[in-house]
């Protein structure tokens, strides 16, 4: 009786739907509308660029990255900003992920609670889709593309016959929208485009020599998905023709800025183009440096912020590591086994049948491939920037058919979100909700999604000095430009 009931107990714990639900309330139910980086940079950019009245005067404040940087997060943060309801910041996230998990469904034939697990298994993740922070929808968007693109064609027909079918479908062009809409979010949304445009070229003139289709030129979807490339890079071409600098206001070869590159620390081996960026991507997405180098050594609260240094002691000691730079975040160990199931699992499905006329196979092994490209780009340590490394195994890990390693890698998935919740996403949260300091006086449905702006006395003291071109005063900085921002926000509550 009592083992019967243990069972049903794990059935519930171990199937996908509580661990999706229990994930996405309490994000919403937790939002945070106010990071670091959205206060120092987005939403300033985002108050100058929409000419909002009664806000803070952001002229003048860091001109070279509001300038050349890509502008499309500015707009969808509008909303929120027009209505003063932060909350409404979240809306783009919810949009690409719905997206996301449609286009699982149709091509990698999984269900919506498993493709949540497998993106929530990941603290990073976790925080990412939590917040006003523009990395999850662009890499979600560069996702579902991907698995749009990467869809392989029809095989030949039986005969010899060479099939005709269209150069372009409607959902290639869709999968382009979604490359050019993550191209102009951020640089890192560029750089996935480009590496995911540039491989969906190569498969389509694979596919074509294997299956030798002929293709029908359709004029109006030409011209379409034309302009859909030339918006993939917009933001390039607008900064060479503004600044002489593709990726303005970044320095690079000699080309003018404001910006110096941000490079990947050095990480155990000598410091090599496209290899150190590549090394500190493993380093940081196995979350194996602080157990190494650290005095904490092996502790699993490593991962209960963005990154796996959240505390003092889990600093590497070596002189080598910048401690600013923000790394793991991906329950190291899990994504290490998830990696390895998905490797395994592709390969006992080859052994079973032929790549080639399996569709589902090719695209599982196409995605694993590239995703594997992104580990070489600029910053990709930080793995918030491309987290569409940790989504990758994971689907692959947990479809596909002659697949042994599929029930246990689908298992993992969903222990990976219950540990991201209850030890690094809600240890913190545990003190708060006993305390209320997370609660406003509506109850435990609504937390204060203010908790963290400077206090209304402290603005009202202020005010005058937000009132004035936050570039001529005294004080320039990015604290000073979140207090700013957060007391405009406190002031105009909406009661």
């Amino acid at each position: 009786m009592v083992f019967a009931s243990l069972r049903r107990g794990l059935d519930v714990l171990l199937s996908p739907v509580p661990a999706a639900l229990a994930a996405l309330l309490l994000s919403l139910l937790l939002f945070d509308a106010f990071p670091g980086d959205s206060m120092h940079y987005h939403l300033p950019f985002a108050v100058r660029f929409l000419q909002l009245p009664h806000w803070p005067d952001f002229s003048g404040y860091h001109n070279g990255r509001f300038e050349g940087f890509p502008r499309l997060w500015r707009l969808l943060l509008g909303p929120g900003l027009l209505t003063m309801r932060p909350r409404l910041f979240i809306l783009p996230n919810l949009v690409s992920f719905a997206f996301l998990i449609a286009v699982c469904r149709r091509y990698l034939r999984l269900s919506a609670p498993r493709t949540i697990c497998c993106c929530f298994a990941f603290p990073v993740v976790l925080f990412g889709f939590r917040s006003s922070l523009q990395d999850f929808f662009l890499n979600t968007l560069l996702l579902a593309a991907a698995i749009i693109l990467f869809a392989p064609r029809s095989a030949p027909l039986q005969g010899g016959g060479r099939p005709l079918v269209p150069l372009l479908r409607w959902g290639e062009i869709l999968a382009l929208f979604c490359l050019g809409l993550a191209a102009n979010v951020k640089y890192q949304g560029l750089f996935g485009a480009c590496i995911i445009f540039a491989a969906w070229i190569v498969f389509r003139l694979l596919d074509q020599r294997r299956t030798r289709e002929r293709w029908i030129l359709d004029g109006f979807k030409l011209v379409v998905s034309f302009f859909l490339v030339v918006l993939i890079w917009a933001q390039p071409i607008s900064n060479v023709v503004q600044f002489g600098n593709p990726v303005y206001p970044v320095r690079i070869v000699g080309l003018p800025g404001t910006e110096r590159p941000t490079s990947s620390p050095i990480q155990y081996i000598p410091k090599l183009p496209l290899l150190s960026n590549a090394a500190s991507y493993l380093v940081s997405v196995t979350e194996i440096d602080p157990i190494i180098r650290s005095t904490a050594g092996f502790n699993f609260q490593r991962s209960w912020h963005n990154h796996n240094l959240p505390k003092p002691q889990f600093l590497p000691g070596q002189g080598d590591y910048q401690s600013y730079i923000l790394t793991g975040g991906s329950n190291g160990l899990l994504f290490v086994a998830l990696f390895v199931m998905a490797c395994l699992s592709l390969a006992t499905s080859m052994k079973a049948r032929d790549a080639m006329e399996d569709g589902l196979l090719q695209l599982r092994l196409r995605l694993m491939i590239v995703s594997v490209l992104f580990a070489f780009l600029p910053q990709s340590m930080e793995l918030r920037y491309y987290m569409i490394t940790l989504f990758t195994p994971a689907l692959v890990a947990v479809s596909g058919q002659d697949n042994p390693w599929r029930q246990p890698s689908r298992y993992l998935v969903v222990v990976g979100v219950w540990f991201s919740l209850f030890a690094p996403f809600l240890v913190p949260v545990y003190f708060w909700l006993r305390t209320g300091a997370w609660i406003n006086a509506n109850g435990l449905l609504t937390p204060d999604v203010y908790r963290d702006l400077p206090p209304a006395k402290l603005c009202l003291q202020q005010k005058s000095t937000w009132g004035k071109n936050f570039v001529q005063t005294p004080i320039r900085g990015g604290d000073d430009a979140r207090m700013a921002l957060g007391c405009a926000f406190r002031l105009s509550r909406p009661h």
